[in-house]
């Protein structure tokens, strides 16, 4: 089943220089939405190995070039989500661009659902 996921070109670069810099040249993204942060929910990412493969509980889908596995029971919460990645002064991070968030921290990390959603 296809993601209804959104990796950026700059975001997709800042990967391959993650699994570079890692060791990891073939790992999995690992996208995930945990309790807590400054609204509510923090999105986490990971790299997995090659050898990691997704579960039953799990989704996955090539997104230009790159494995990203979301739990199933989370995809409600990220179906639609742009993640993207921008430098500036002080470094780069990643930026979630999420419809299902109500509201979102400055941190850029953490949100808070839609009323009546997820």
């Amino acid at each position: 089943m296809p993601l209804n996921i959104r990796l950026t070109p700059a975001a997709v670069g800042a990967i391959h220089q993650w699994q570079m810099r890692t060791g990891q040249h073939q790992a999995h993204l690992r996208l995930a939405v945990n309790p807590g942060g400054c609204a509510g929910y923090f999105y986490t990412l990971n790299l997995a190995s090659l050898h990691s493969t997704a579960g039953e509980s799990e989704l996955a889908s090539d997104l230009m070039g790159i494995t990203v596995v979301v739990p199933s029971h989370q995809y409600p919460l990220l179906s639609g989500l742009t993640l993207d990645y921008t430098e500036d002064l002080v470094g780069g991070s990643f930026r979630f661009n999420n419809p299902q968030a109500h509201q979102t921290c400055s941190c850029g990390h953490s949100f808070a659902l839609t009323p009546g959603g997820g």
